[in-house]
């Protein structure tokens, strides 16, 4: 018989029950500690970002200036308020239910110009197909020209719209000021949505006109797409990414119907002569700057939003410990994340060459990395990871785009010297150098290379005309890797 220890036996199902009782103490007072600190910690965060304090100035060079407005942003207080303007005041108007009516038509046109997907062949929209993709019946006997007719008729329920907008492009320079508010984050959101989709409609249309012969009304679309993108490259957005590329598709379809006359075959090259993908690229960079530094400097005034963007995670934990990072940075921390984000911000930059524009390749860029010594002084957790959910993080894409984008203002301006020379000859010249006079000098030169752009005829009576791409190698037009346009002359022009 084994002697009593004098030790009472705590029964399984008891200590189980401890065990699982102290787990949950735990957990709420994790829970409890958090909450308190986001809330005491809230106040502070709050103070120091009070509306017209900068940033603490420091000795190191990671220190951040207060940004100054660019030239064209929210803060030029030149032009015509854009609150005051036809069809763009609905945005920063009270009426809650034109603002709806207008959300609702855009998606309209949105829905149409997703109809026109798939019904472009060698650069032309088909209006036979279009129309029924739109549900209509389309009758075997139905010309080109009459289902452009048709669908300009089925447009003219947006007559009113188009009207206002052409007013409102019509008034610059454009001023932004009224649109300053807690919410001209989301308000600048729409009114760039409101531009593409006004500029895909016009463009659409202006190739319906071409279709029906109506040169002259599509001419004046293409001219007013060019106000528009210029007008919102000054006041909100870069007209780099949508804007621009439904201009150059309009020219290029007038070319392939032959339908633009000499003179404004002339006119296009001096039309797109001005625009440049780097200094509409920068521009942009800098408004961005611009918007994230008092974004983030003045985190009272934008509070709304900041919880906002926490918000997108799925996870619960996630968004506790989201807040509790904006809450607790320091003026350090902001400070050190916004040198990192403008550093990054100005990288795409340096590999084009300052002078010349032209393309210098991943090496030109300064090899120093970060601003800091030592990633590790960068303080990721807080502002970084909030920055890289609204902008998209690192910057990489930007030299590709001013790429692409430059290459196809080049080759649309080069595209209708050929045109011009086709009618006189009735071919297309052997080389490029017989249209180099158009330019008042030499033909632009590939922004990817710096040498000329690469160009070959074809045994159809066509052409086509290709730019190296990001990759500076020539891959003889391979449309995923060069910038390339293809001329196909259409049968029966």
């Amino acid at each position: 018989m084994s002697r009593p220890t004098g030790k009472k036996r705590v029964p399984t199902w008891l200590r189980n029950l401890g065990w699982l009782g102290v787990l949950l103490l735990g957990l709420v007072m994790i829970l409890l500690t958090a909450l308190r600190l986001v809330e005491n910690s809230h106040q502070k965060a709050q103070a120091l970002a009070k509306p017209g304090r900068t940033l603490q100035k420091s000795a190191s060079k990671n220190a951040v200036a207060a940004a100054s407005a660019p030239e064209g942003s929210a803060a030029d207080s030149r032009g015509t308020p854009l609150a005051e303007l036809p069809l763009i005041g609905i945005h920063a108007g009270d009426d809650a239910a034109a603002r709806q009516e207008l959300g609702k038509q855009m998606e309209e046109i949105r829905e149409l110009m997703r109809s026109s997907y798939g019904c472009r062949v060698n650069g032309v929209l088909g209006f036979r197909a279009m129309l029924a993709r739109m549900g209509m019946a389309v009758p075997e006997t139905m010309t080109e020209a009459e289902a452009a007719a048709e669908f300009l008729r089925r447009m003219e329920r947006f007559s009113t719209t188009l009207a206002q907008w052409q007013e409102a492009i019509g008034k610059g320079p454009w001023n932004a000021g009224g649109l300053e508010s807690k919410d001209s984050y989301a308000t600048g959101n729409k009114m760039f949505t409101l531009a593409v989709s006004l500029q895909q409609l016009m463009g659409t249309m202006a190739e319906a006109r071409l279709r029906k012969g109506d040169t002259d009304g599509a001419w004046s679309d293409l001219k007013t797409m060019n106000v528009a993108a210029d007008r919102m490259g000054e006041a909100l957005v870069s007209p780099v990414f949508w804007l621009w590329p439904q201009m150059f598709q309009t020219a290029h379809a007038g070319m392939m119907l032959g339908e633009w006359t000499d003179a404004q075959l002339m006119e296009i090259p001096r039309l797109l002569g001005e625009k440049n993908s780097i200094a509409s690229m920068r521009g942009e960079m800098d408004r961005e700057q611009f918007r994230i530094t008092g974004y983030l400097t003045h985190f009272q005034e934008n509070q709304s939003r900041i919880q906002e963007d926490f918000s997108r995670s799925k996870s619960p934990v996630d968004k506790m410990f989201n807040r509790i990072g904006i809450a607790t940075a320091t003026d350090q921390q902001i400070s050190d994340n916004l040198a990192v984000i403008h550093f990054q911000m100005d990288q795409p930059f340096n590999r084009f060459d300052p002078v010349s524009g032209i393309y210098l390749g991943e090496q030109a860029a300064d090899s120093g990395g970060l601003p800091h010594s030592k990633p590790s002084d960068v303080s990721f957790d807080k502002f970084y990871y909030m920055y890289s959910e609204m902008y998209g993080g690192r910057h990489d894409w930007v030299a590709e785009q001013i790429i692409r984008s430059q290459s196809s203002i080049d080759q649309t301006r080069i595209a209708a010297a050929l045109e011009m020379q086709h009618r006189k000859t009735g071919e297309y010249p052997a080389t490029l150098d017989a249209v180099s006079g158009t330019f008042g000098g030499s033909t632009p030169v590939d922004i990817a290379t710096g040498q000329p752009y690469f160009y070959q005829r074809d045994a159809e009576g066509g052409y086509t005309l290709w730019g190296a791409g990001i990759d500076q190698k020539n891959d003889g037009g391979d449309e995923n890797s060069d910038v390339t346009w293809k001329h196909r002359p259409m049968k029966g022009r």
